[in-house]
């Protein structure tokens, strides 16, 4: 059986891999897809064993997953990488990806909210979505990110 990782590439510029987590598929990123489309190459994976990817028979781990996401890198244009900061943001079931992207790809990482559930909700509060939006995208450092209350 051919294991082909299937995925959809929206945009252009600066490189994002949007990972779903168990039990969903690439699908679950399109409202966030629709927001960032352009001025981002946004690379939607389905992980084996969802969505339009290989199913293989019987168990495979996180970390099998993940092994399947590095191979996703080699469509990247690693040297527009190399050049860029590298951020990865994940929720939840996802530790095992945080976990080889950071040390095998250098990736910062970061666990986050669902952005697909959470940060497109109208009442996502504004000062957290601005300072995760920074956190993720700005080429600037952050400093210090002060609360909002001042407190």
């Amino acid at each position: 059986m051919a294991q082909t990782l299937s995925y959809v590439s929206l945009g252009r510029g600066f490189p994002i891999i949007l990972l779903h987590g168990l039990a969903l598929n690439h699908t679950i990123w399109y409202p966030v897809a629709d927001l960032l489309k352009d001025d981002f190459l946004l690379i939607l994976p389905d992980l084996r064993g969802h969505g339009r990817s290989f199913s293989p028979t019987g168990a495979y781990s996180m970390g099998q997953m993940a092994e399947d996401v590095l191979r996703l890198m080699d469509k990247l244009d690693l040297k527009t990488i190399s050049r860029n900061p590298k951020v990865f943001l994940g929720y939840s079931d996802i530790t095992s990806l945080h976990l080889v992207l950071n040390h095998k790809a250098h990736f910062m990482t970061f666990h986050g909210p669902m952005p697909t559930t959470e940060f497109i909700k109208p009442n996502f509060a504004e000062y957290a979505r601005a300072q995760l939006t920074r956190a993720l995208m700005s080429p600037e450092p952050l400093g210090e990110i002060a609360s909002p209350n001042g407190a």
